[in-house]
C-alpha cells in the first residue's frame, strides 16, 4: 500500500508539472505586453522595418516557373545549380515605401532532390558499396595480412556475414535521405548563390539519441562568410512548440549575435518569433504552411538588423526548410528506432556532410 500511495504521488506531482508548464507556457505566449497607464496593459507595438515572403511549392515539375528558370540556373556562372536540383520556391520583398510596385522577387530557392528522395539507382549503387566495404573489413577478420582465403576461410567469412544479416539488406534499409537547399539572386543580370541550407543528419542523430527526442540540425552556409552557422532545435522537456537557436558573427559590429526561434504555443500554421539578447524581439516568421508547401511572412522588427543581409539570408534559408522538418523527424525516428532495436537501417552520410565535420585547423598542420 505504501508503494502504491508512493507512485500515486509521483503521478500527481508529474501531472501538477506537465499542468504548470502548459500554463508557463501559454502565459509566455500571450502575456508580452507592459503595463500602461492606470495599471492597465498596453500591447507594444512593433513595426516591421523590412518584410520579406518566402513562397515554397509542394510539387516541383508541375510548376510553370520550374521550366524557365532551371536553364538559367544551369548557365550561372558560379556552378552551385548541380545535377539532381529542382526549383522550389521564390523569394519577394515588399518594397513600397520605395517603389510603387509594390513586391518584388529578389530569391528563386532550390531542393537537391536526389538527397531529399533519393532514386532507386543510387539506393542500389550505395547498397553495394556497402556490402563491398563491409565485406572488406570482415576479410580482414578473418586474414590479417590480407590475400586469397582457403575453404575454411570462406566459410568463416560466410558465417560472419550471415551473423551481420549482410545479404538480407536490401535497397529499402538504404537511408540517404538529407535536406539541402539553396537560394539564388534573381535582381541582377545574372543569377549567383546566395546561401545553402543544409541537414547535419549526423548531429541531430547524436542530439536525438541523447535527450531520446527528434531534434532538427541545420548549417548555414553563405558566400563571401568565413563562417558556418548552426541552427539546432533545442530540448526542453515540458517545452511542447520546438525551439532553435544560433549564433551569428557580426564581421562589421564585430559582435556574436546569439538568436532564439520560438514557435509559438497556439497557431495557425507555423508562426515563430525571434528573439536576441535581453529577450528582444527582434523578427517574426508567420507561417502558413501545407504540407511541403506553402507562404511565409517574415517581419524584421530591428532597424539594424533589418540592414543586415546575411541575418535575413539566414531567416530565409531556415524559413525555407520549415515545411520538412516532420518528414526529417520522421527519418530521424526511424534510425532512432533501427539503432535502439538492432534494426537494419542503413544510414550513409554523404561526403559533403563528412565535409563540414572536418576538423577546420587540419590545413595549419
Amino acid at each position: 500500500m505504501a508503494e502504491e500511495k508512493d507512485v500515486k504521488k509521483d503521478i500527481k506531482e508529474t501531472e501538477e508539472e506537465v499542468e504548470q508548464a502548459y500554463q508557463e507556457e501559454y502565459d509566455e505566449e500571450y502575456d508580452e505586453d507592459e503595463e500602461g497607464e492606470g495599471g492597465k496593459k498596453e500591447k507594444e507595438v512593433l513595426i516591421a522595418r523590412r518584410n520579406i515572403y518566402v513562397d515554397m511549392w509542394a510539387f516541383l515539375g508541375s510548376h510553370a516557373t520550374n521550366v524557365g528558370i532551371v536553364q538559367k540556373l544551369k548557365t550561372a556562372e558560379d556552378r552551385q545549380f548541380t545535377v539532381g536540383m529542382d526549383v522550389n520556391g521564390k523569394v519577394s520583398e515588399d518594397r513600397t515605401e520605395e517603389r510603387d510596385e509594390g513586391k518584388e522577387d529578389i530569391a528563386m530557392m532550390a531542393i537537391r532532390s536526389n538527397l531529399w528522395e533519393p532514386p532507386r539507382e543510387d539506393k542500389i549503387k550505395a547498397l553495394e558499396s556497402f556490402k563491398k566495404k563491409r565485406e572488406e573489413k570482415l576479410r580482414k577478420v578473418v586474414k590479417r595480412m590480407g590475400g586469397r582465403l582457403n575453404a575454411e576461410q570462406k566459410e568463416e567469412l560466410e558465417d560472419l556475414k550471415k551473423q551481420e544479416g549482410l545479404e538480407d539488406i536490401r535497397e529499402s534499409d538504404i537511408d540517404k535521405k538529407r535536406l539541402v537547399i539553396k537560394m539564388f539572386s534573381t535582381t541582377g543580370k545574372k543569377i549567383h548563390w546566395k546561401g545553402t541550407i543544409e541537414e547535419l543528419s549526423s548531429r541531430e542523430f547524436q542530439n536525438s539519441l541523447g535527450s531520446k527526442k527528434p531534434l532538427v540540425c541545420f548549417n548555414v552556409i553563405l558566400p563571401g562568410y568565413d563562417y558556418l552557422i548552426t541552427i539546432e532545435q533545442n530540448f526542453k522537456y515540458f517545452r511542447f512548440a520546438p525551439n532553435y537557436s544560433f549564433a551569428y558573427w557580426d564581421e562589421k559590429q564585430e559582435k556574436m549575435w546569439y538568436f532564439k526561434i520560438r514557435q509559438r504555443f497556439i497557431s495557425v500554421g507555423t508562426d515563430l518569433d525571434v528573439y536576441s539578447e535581453g529577450g528582444k524581439k527582434v523578427a517574426f516568421i508567420d507561417g502558413k504552411l501545407i504540407g511541403l508547401g506553402g507562404n511565409s511572412n517574415i517581419k524584421i522588427y530591428d532597424e539594424y538588423l533589418a540592414k543586415d543581409k546575411k541575418f535575413a539570408d539566414i531567416l530565409i534559408l531556415f524559413t525555407s526548410s520549415i515545411g520538412y522538418i516532420p518528414k526529417i523527424k520522421g527519418a530521424i525516428r526511424k534510425r532512432m528506432n533501427s539503432y535502439l532495436n538492432n534494426g537494419r537501417n542503413i544510414h550513409i552520410i554523404e561526403d559533403e556532410e563528412f565535409w563540414m565535420m572536418k576538423n577546420p585547423r587540419r590545413m595549419m598542420r
